[in-house]
C-alpha cells in the first residue's frame, strides 16, 4: 500500500494500481488503474523512493510502472490506456530493457 495525503485527507493506494506519477506545477498526479488520477503535493523523487524495484523514472517529470508498460518508441513509450508518455535521452535504454 501507498500512503500519502491528498487534499488534506490521508489516502491509501493499492502500488500495483498505480500506473505512471506525473509532477506538473510543483504538484504530484498519479494515475492507476480502476482510482481514476490522484493528486498529492509530493515530489516525484520522494514518490519514487516509495515505490518498489518495478517502478523507474523515464523523464525529469514522470514515472512509470514497468508493469504496465505495454510499448516503447524513439523517446517515448505506451502505457496502459494508451497513454504515451516521453522518455529522456538518457533513459531510453532502461525502459527498452524493461520492455524486453
Amino acid at each position: 500500500m501507498f500512503y500519502f495525503y491528498s487534499e488534506g485527507k490521508k489516502l491509501r493506494l493499492p502500488i500495483k494500481q498505480i500506473i505512471y506519477a506525473e509532477i506538473l506545477n510543483h504538484d504530484l498526479y498519479i494515475t492507476t488503474n480502476g482510482w481514476g488520477t490522484v493528486h498529492s503535493r509530493m515530489t516525484l523523487a520522494a514518490f519514487l523512493e516509495k515505490m518498489p524495484d518495478n517502478f523507474i523514472r523515464i523523464h525529469h517529470s514522470y514515472v512509470i510502472n514497468t508493469d504496465y508498460l505495454m510499448g516503447v518508441g524513439y523517446r517515448e513509450c505506451t502505457v496502459a490506456g494508451n497513454v504515451v508518455l516521453p522518455v529522456a535521452r538518457g533513459m531510453q535504454k532502461t525502459v527498452e530493457k524493461y520492455f524486453m
